[in-house]
């Protein structure tokens, strides 16, 4: 059970994370330093949510149930392939110099789809806990 509080509180450290990158990348563009402080809360969101699903898988292998088995489940793989490919089109962005406009559209629509999965993720698990 520690574990699937553990995997609680990591992927609510992911989401906020990702919220404080939106929140600057949406409000704070015309400042130096928005850019940094963006990525670095992207790359700590990606970290948090990896190390909840490691936690999470953890525990389900020791519960002996399987994995996948509710709409929690699928929509929590699916944030956590944005949770990777979100920070990654971000970086590539900087590195393809003749494809920044598209990785640009690429990072910001995944993030986009980040941001809305997590939440709904996040709602769904606390249904499937009892919380809801």
């Amino acid at each position: 059970m520690i574990l699937f509080k553990w995997h609680a509180g990591l992927m609510a450290a992911g989401f906020l994370s990702f919220f404080t990158a939106f929140l600057v990348a949406a409000t704070q563009r015309r400042k130096p330093w928005w850019l940094r402080r963006h990525r670095a809360a992207g790359i700590l969101g990606t970290l948090f949510i990896l190390s909840g699903m490691t936690a999470t898988i953890a525990a389900v292998a020791a519960a002996a149930k399987g994995h996948l088995r509710t709409p929690h489940t699928w929509l929590g793989a699916l944030t956590i392939a944005a949770a990777v490919a979100t920070p990654i089109l971000g970086l590539l962005q900087f590195k393809i110099r003749d494809r920044t406009g598209r990785l640009r559209a690429a990072h910001r629509l995944c993030g986009r789809i980040l941001t809305g999965a997590a939440l709904v993720t996040i709602l769904l698990g606390l249904r499937v806990a009892g919380y809801l």
